[in-house]
């Protein structure tokens, strides 16, 4: 049996955070430096419903996920958002609720600004051979491309580049 392994290439926008450093840089949600960014509406750039309506009442929404601790992370552009968001996801958990309650974490991307993002790498990305996923991983703050073949890794980055996109491993 053959296994096949997906190498990660992580890619991060110029414009929002350079280097992506400890320190995070606060931005403007929407902000668009050099960036080629889609205009499309967030419901046409194939997100979660939830997530899409979550962005458009907080701009600054960066996501949620459960933790260890069975907590919600809700990450958010800018803290004081933190309870108007922590409001809002219950109604897209239904009786789900987290046992550990809501902690909040500052992130210097949006997640409209991540959607945007993937979405403006698609079409570049997927022309190459070997690319199986290209995703917004909220937990990292970060959209994630997935490659089966490692040779391909400078070919992704290329296209990445081109669009004004910095690359992290």
């Amino acid at each position: 049996m053959r296994t096949r392994m997906t190498a990660w290439v992580l890619i991060a926008a110029t414009a929002l955070n350079l280097g992506c450093t400890e320190q995070e840089t606060p931005v403007a949600p929407g902000a668009q430096g050099g960036l080629t960014l889609s205009s499309a509406p967030l419901e046409s750039l194939g997100e979660l419903p939830p997530f899409i309506e979550i962005a458009r009442e907080v701009p600054t929404f960066g996501g949620f996920w459960f933790n260890e601790q069975d907590q919600i992370v809700v990450a958010v552009t800018d803290l004081a958002d933190f309870q108007r968001v922590s409001a809002v996801i219950p109604r897209y958990l239904g009786a789900h609720q987290p046992p550990g309650g809501y902690v909040a974490i500052r992130v210097a991307r949006s997640f409209a600004d991540l959607a945007r993002f993937r979405a403006a790498l698609r079409e570049p990305v997927f022309r190459q051979a070997g690319v199986v996923s290209l995703v917004v991983k909220e937990s990292a703050n970060r959209v994630e491309v997935g490659v089966t073949n490692p040779a391909i890794e400078a070919a992704v980055r290329g296209s990445a580049r081109a669009l004004g996109f910095q690359m992290k491993r």
